[in-house]
C-alpha cells in the first residue's frame, strides 16, 4: 500500500552506539516504535518529536504478545504511518523475524530489514574475547538455552567455541548437557550478564564450576554464555566506570559501566523559550555547555523549537572539554573554544586569558553542577543567565554488589557523592582515577586518595602526570 512502510531494525547488543548507521536513519523517520523490553531507553533519544513509543510487553503476554504486534504494526502502516521494529541484537538470531515477515506480507505491507550486530557476537568481543583464533577455535556456533517449549537445549551443536544465549536461568542443567555432550569439565567458560549495557558483570571459571560461581554472584538475564579455549578475559585493566557515558575511556582498559547516577530531565519550559529567543536575537556573546548531556539536551531544545545552526550566528559557543565538543560536531556545530585544562577550571582560564563580545554568556550545565563556574565568570565581569534542563540523581540500581576490578573511575563530584552513600569506604578499595581536579577535590572531602586521568590524552602523558 502507498504510504505503508515498517522497517524491522537490530538495535544491536545493548549499547546505544552499536547501532547501525542505517538503523539510526530509519529510527529518525518513525512515527511508531515498537521495541522490545531490553532494548536501552538511549534508543529513544534519538527519535523525532511526537513519536508514538511502545514497548512490546504493553502489548499483552505470550503467547498473545506476538499477535498484538503484528496487528499494531499492520494497522499503523495501513494509516500510512512509518512504522519501526526494534529489536535487541539482530533481528534474525532468536526473534520472531519470520512471522513478523509472513504478518506484513498478508497484510500487503511493504518492510525493510536493517541487520544489527547479535548479542552473541558483540557481548563476547567487547570483553575482549574473540570468537576465533588461530590453532584454538577454527568454529563457532550459536544456541539458544532452551526449546520453544522451554525444557533445556539438548540438541547442542559441535563447535570449537560455544555460545549459548538465554542460559541463565537453567544453567546447571545446561553444563550437563554440554558434558553429556562431550565437553571437557575444564574448559574454559565465562558468562556474562547484561553485556555493553550499564552494570555488566562477568564471571569466569572452567565449565564444571561456572554453576556455583554465577549462582554465588547472584547472575541474572540477560547473560551470554561462552564455552571453549578461548574463553578468557584481556589481561588489560579492568576500570569499574561510574560515569555517565563510558565511549571516550575504553581505550584506557577494560570498560565496565556502573553509572553512579541517571540524569532527570527537567521542564523547564519557560526559561528554555526565552534563552532561545534571546540567542536568536543575539543577546548572548557566548555560549557555553558544560557537558555532553547539557548539550545533546540543548540542541534538542533548539530541533525542537523548529531552529537551527543560524541560532548561534551572534554567539562563540565553549565547551568544558572535546567530549562536548564532539556532540557539537555531531550536530554541524564547531566549538569556538575548547580549553586544553578539562571542566570549569579551563573554561575559567580561557576567560581570564581574554574577554571579548558582549559579555552576556548563557550558560548551559546541569542544575546539580556547583556553582564554581557560574560564580567565576561572574567576579570576572560577565553576566550569567544560567539554563539547567537536567538533574541527576543516584541510580536506582546503584548498591548492587560490585564486580572484580583494578581501577575506580570518577567523572564528575555528584557521581562521587552518589557511590560513597551506596557503598561507603569499601567501595574504594581500589585505586582511583577521576577526570579533573573537581572531582578529585570531592574525593579529597571524604579521605580518598586519587589522580586526574584524562580520557583525551596519551598513556604515557598520564602516567607522566601521576608523578607530578
Amino acid at each position: 500500500m502507498d504510504g505503508a512502510r515498517v522497517y524491522i531494525i537490530g538495535a544491536g547488543p545493548g549499547a546505544p552506539d552499536l547501532i547501525t548507521l542505517r538503523g539510526l536513519r530509519a529510527l529518525g523517520q518513525a512515527d511508531l516504535i515498537l521495541h522490545d523490553r531490553l532494548v536501552s531507553t538511549e534508543f529513544l533519544r534519538q527519535t523525532r518529536n511526537g513519536v508514538e513509543i511502545i514497548c512490546t510487553t504493553e502489548l499483552g503476554q505470550c503467547p498473545t504478545r506476538q499477535n498484538n504486534i503484528h496487528h499494531k504494526m499492520i494497522e499503523a502502516a495501513l494509516a500510512g504511518k512509518t512504522v519501526v521494529r526494534l529489536k535487541g541484537g539482530d533481528p534474525g538470531v532468536f526473534g520472531h523475524l519470520q512471522e513478523e515477515i509472513e504478518a506484513l506480507q498478508m497484510g500487503d505491507i511493504d518492510y525493510e530489514i536493517v541487520p544489527g550486530i547479535s548479542s552473541a557476537l558483540g557481548v563476547p568481543l567487547a570483553a575482549e574475547i574473540g570468537l576465533t583464533a588461530r590453532g584454538s577455535s577454527r568454529s563457532f556456533a550459536v544456541v539458544t538455552a532452551r526449546t520453544a517449549d522451554g525444557k533445556t537445549n539438548t540438541n547442542l551443536p559441535k563447535a570449537d567455541t560455544l555460545i549459548v544465549l538465554m542460559g541463565a536461568s537453567n544453567l546447571p542443567e545446561l553444563v550437563e548437557q554440554l558434558s553429556l555432550a562431550g565437553w571437557d569439565s575444564q574448559t574454559p567458560t565465562v558468562i556474562i550478564e547484561r553485556g555493553i549495557q550499564p552494570f555488566e558483570r562477568r564471571v569466569s571459571a572452567t565449565l564444571c564450576e561456572i554453576s556455583e560461581l554465577a549462582q554465588s554472584a547472584h547472575i541474572r538475564a540477560p547473560a551470554v554464555l561462552v564455552v571453549g579455549k578461548i574463553a578468557k578475559f584481556s589481561s588489560r585493566q579492568r576500570i569499574l566506570f561510574t560515569g555517565i557515558d563510558p565511549a571516550p575511556f575504553r581505550h584506557l582498559g577494560q570498560i565496565i559501566h556502573w553509572p553512579a547516577i541517571a540524569v532527570q530531565p527537567l521542564d523547564n519550559t519557560g526559561n528554555i523559550s526565552s534563552a532561545l529567543r534571546r540567542l536568536a536575537h543575539g543577546q548572548f556573546g557566548w555560549v557555553i555547555i558544560t557537558s555532553k548531556v547539557s548539550a545533546e539536551l540543548f540542541l534538542r531544545e533548539v530541533d525542537k523549537h523548529n531552529l537551527d545552526a543560524r541560532i548561534f550566528a551572534g554567539a562563540k559557543l565553549v565547551v568544558s572539554g572535546p567530549g562536548t565538543a564532539s556532540v557539537l560536531q555531531e550536530n554541524n556545530l564547531r566549538a569556538d573554544i575548547v580549553p586544553e585544562a578539562e571542566g570549569s577550571e579551563g573554561i575559567l582560564q580561557t576567560f581570564c586569558q581574554q574577554q571579548d563580545g558582549s559579555g552576556t554568556v548563557l550558560l548551559v550545565q546541569g542544575a546539580n553542577a556547583p556553582g564554581t563556574l557560574s560564580s567565576g565568570l561572574s567576579e570576572l565581569g560577565l553576566t550569567i543567565n544560567r539554563l539547567s534542563l537536567h538533574t541527576v540523581h543516584a541510580h536506582p540500581d546503584l548498591g548492587s554488589p560490585l564486580p572484580e576490578h583494578d581501577i575506580l573511575y570518577f567523572s564528575s563530584p555528584s557521581g562521587v557523592k552518589a557511590f560513597w552513600n551506596a557503598y561507603g569506604i569499601t567501595g574504594f578499595q581500589r585505586p582511583i582515577w577521576c577526570i579533573g581536579e573537581v572531582t578529585c577535590e570531592q574525593l579529597r572531602r571524604i579521605g580518598i586518595a586519587a589522580k586526574v586521568v584524562s580520557p583525551y590524552v596519551s598513556k604515557k602523558a598520564n602516567a607522566q602526570a601521576s608523578l607530578l
